[in-house]
């Protein structure tokens, strides 16, 4: 086979190998960034007492804790049982103290799903707690009533739920109610989404009534109606309705008012209209709708009042969201440390074979020169360096910019181990990491979660010789002043080798096999066509 019909042979050979590893990067990339539901999530639930109206709503408490290396998108959830229904499913945030959403809740059927935010990327040991409202499912409870065992994962609670009421026999005025004849001002809201309460749909959420007061003589005019809305939702003004009937029975037919009977002014805030009377019998009705502008308020006003000749009205009214919520929050932290060496060639860096010093106890002190308190609410206290001369300061709290740490040998506290020593050369060279402080030294400025800096090293050297470099060395009683910090280094992803990202909390990401399987499954096949390719030139040679 000539070197052409080889390279026509192998043309589509690599067009195949091509796809085919596109197709792994497709694929790896896909599964790479699948979110993930972490089991076991919600680590408790309590209902708010023990025994219950047949028609009461229950209150429901939980905690949540998500393991470190979660991340945004992954979701856990929490499933109410058979007994149990939501009374809304509005959507509801886990928020940090400071307001940040941790996590945002979606209802689905019984089940409600907390999806994370990017807050879990920039903290660790992530949990909270939160709250539902929900009510009995008359479908699956009984009417006796008794007791009811509820079962939320390894949560059980038994309650007891009273029986069904029976309906009181009417015994006078017993046939339908008779029409009423006038009325005085209403107003009324409700939600436009029904059990999503508002937030369902980006515009439109809230529906709002005025009824005008009327009778069998009516109003003079002019009437007015001013409108106001609280904060946290908007008018649509080009929503706005006004009808007019002449009968408050039941079924009577709305006309809309004729716009040669009233002006009107709108603006987000609310609206001013003015109508020229209202007759005998005649009811007029305002309708509108409200846009929600802050979904956080969860609770929505709005007051109106009416005046006509010599009489005058003021209506309030909120519409609320049923109680759901939660919080949440997590810690960021860094840390600081590194290495006490004996520096026997005495050049001021850490050299190949050159041990550490164990047994120096170093300090540790904050930006503002005092003690440090940990993410963990307790003080910081000394850090004792190993028998490889290793010490670190961990669960720092994240600095500001510009803000740094400083790590100091506590002479004192370390005069056995430092006994015949003195500082080596400071400053050495342009590699932090491998020259040496004296007495003390300041850290990078770590403003990142898990940020470290781990270029604070002291080197000493034997006080006997009289080669000792001059300086520090030899000098024990002038420390010199702390090294200025560089710029700190990107921190390591802290991932076990071997491991993905996902294992920590589902144990079910198959990314990194997939990729490698189809990588072989391409060198495979790449090396049997050619080989297979070799062989036919061989024979047809032979």
């Amino acid at each position: 086979m000539n070197s052409t019909v080889l390279r026509t042979a192998a043309r589509p050979i690599a067009a195949l190998v091509a796809a085919l590893l596109i197709l792994a990067g497709v694929l790896a990339g896909t599964t790479a960034a699948r979110a993930a539901e972490i089991p076991g999530a919600v680590t408790s639930v309590t209902t708010d007492k023990s025994s219950y109206g047949y028609s009461e709503r229950l209150r429901l408490a939980f905690t949540w804790a998500v393991p470190d290396g979660s991340r945004p998108g992954d979701t856990f959830q929490l499933a109410l049982p058979d007994e149990l229904a939501a009374v809304s499913l509005a959507r509801f945030p886990l928020t940090a103290p400071d307001g940040t959403a941790v996590a945002d809740a979606v209802w689905d059927g019984k089940t409600v799903v907390f999806t994370l935010t990017d807050y879990v990327a920039s903290h660790d040991a992530v949990s909270g707690s939160g709250y539902l409202t929900v009510q009995w499912d008359h479908s699956v409870v009984t009417e006796t009533g008794g007791p009811v065992t509820l079962r939320f994962g390894t949560s059980i609670s038994t309650v007891t739920i009273a029986p069904k009421p029976q309906p009181t026999p009417c015994t006078t005025n017993c046939g339908p109610a008779p029409v009423r004849t006038e009325r005085g001002l209403w107003k009324g809201a409700s939600w436009a989404d029904g059990a999503y309460e508002g937030t369902r749909d980006p515009k439109d959420n809230i529906n709002w009534t005025i009824e005008v007061p009327g009778d069998q003589t009516g109003l003079g005019g002019p009437v007015d109606v001013v409108d106001a809305l609280g904060a946290g939702s908007v008018v649509d003004c080009a929503g706005i309705r006004i009808t007019t009937r002449n009968s408050l029975a039941s079924g009577t037919p709305t006309s809309p008012l004729s716009p040669y009977r009233y002006t009107l002014n709108c603006s987000d805030t609310g609206f001013h209209l003015v109508i020229d009377t209202v007759g005998a019998s005649e009811f007029i009705d305002i309708a509108y709708k409200g846009t929600i502008t802050d979904q956080t308020a969860g609770s929505y006003g709005n007051e109106v009042t009416i005046t006509a000749p010599g009489k005058a009205w003021t209506k309030t009214t909120t519409i609320k969201r049923t109680a759901a919520g939660g919080v949440g929050g997590g810690v960021q932290s860094v840390s600081v440390g590194d290495h006490v060496w004996l520096d026997t060639d005495r050049d001021g860096l850490q050299g190949a074979g050159e041990k550490g010093i164990a047994g120096v106890v170093l300090r540790l002190t904050g930006p503002d020169g005092g003690p440090v308190t940990g993410v963990n609410g307790t003080p910081v206290g000394p850090a004792t360096a190993d028998a490889d001369g290793d010490y670190l300061f961990t669960g720092l709290p994240v600095l500001g910019a510009g803000q740094h740490y400083t790590v100091s040998i506590d002479r004192d506290a370390s005069a056995a181990a430092l006994g015949g020593l003195l500082p080596t050369a400071a400053g050495v060279g342009a590699d932090r990491g491998k020259d040496s402080s004296t007495w003390s030294a300041a850290s990078a400025s770590l403003t990142t979660n898990n940020a470290t800096d781990l270029t604070l090293d002291f080197g000493f050297v034997a006080a006997a010789d009289p080669a000792a470099p001059n300086g520090s060395v030899g000098d024990p009683a002038q420390p010199a002043a702390p090294v200025a910090p560089a710029a700190p280094a990107p921190s390591p992803a802290s991932v076990p080798i071997g491991s993905t990202e996902t294992l920590a909390h589902t144990g079910a990401d198959v990314s990194l096999p997939l990729t490698a399987g189809l990588a072989l499954l391409v060198l495979g096949a790449a090396g049997a066509v050619i080989g297979a390719l070799t062989g036919a030139r061989r024979r047809r040679a032979g």
